[in-house]
């Protein structure tokens, strides 16, 4: 199980792929310890090992808007707040 004799390959962004060989370099890894530790964690937990989280279209806009603070309900107390929320 330890051999290591298979080749996968996929196209990456290319300034992606020199900054994650920078952290695992720092982090003592190649990138084939990192794939290696994905793919094992996968097989292990059936699952990706991280959450993916992609906005929809409207919450995509929601939250380009908030952080530029267009848009944004300010209330003076927790309880103005659900009286909002309830209407």
């Amino acid at each position: 199980m330890n051999a290591r004799n298979s080749i996968v390959r996929a196209r990456v962004n290319e300034q992606l792929k020199h900054d994650v060989e920078d952290v695992l370099s720092h982090l003592g890894l190649t990138m084939s310890d990192a794939i290696n530790a994905l793919l094992s964690q996968i097989k292990i937990t059936k699952r990706l090992p991280f959450d993916v989280n992609m906005p929809n279209r409207l919450t995509k806009k929601t939250l380009e808007e908030s952080a530029k603070g267009k848009n944004l309900k300010r209330f003076s107390s927790v309880d103005t707040l659900f009286e909002d929320l309830s209407s």
